[in-house]
């Protein structure tokens, strides 16, 4: 049976690399930013006859980029909504970039 004086040593150890892991800088985020209205589609596709718009990204309004599709000739940012769904950006005047602090 481990004695006293281990298992508090222990807990202190888990405690301590608990706020060591909790104050590592992030990365932050890649965020897109509607210059215009951005329509949302739910796959990539370069062929319009198969995709479907699910949302459209207002004026001003940003949202972070989750993953990027290639497709052959460019890439498309897939990206998370508002309501938790995601979709791919394929068309449309946007911004990316990391967002600073301000």
């Amino acid at each position: 049976m481990p004695s006293r004086t281990s298992v508090i040593a222990a807990i202190a150890a888990v405690v301590v690399i608990g706020m060591a892991v909790a104050l590592i800088p992030r990365t932050p985020s890649v965020m897109l930013v509607a210059d215009t209205a951005v329509p949302v589609y739910d796959i990539a596709s370069a062929d319009p006859a198969v995709r479907r718009v699910i949302d459209t990204i207002d004026i001003g309004q940003s949202v972070v980029v989750v993953g990027c599709t290639d497709l052959k000739h460019y890439l498309v940012p897939e990206v998370s909504l508002r309501d938790g769904r995601r979709g791919h950006v394929i068309e449309g005047d946007f911004t990316s970039g990391v967002p600073t602090a301000r």
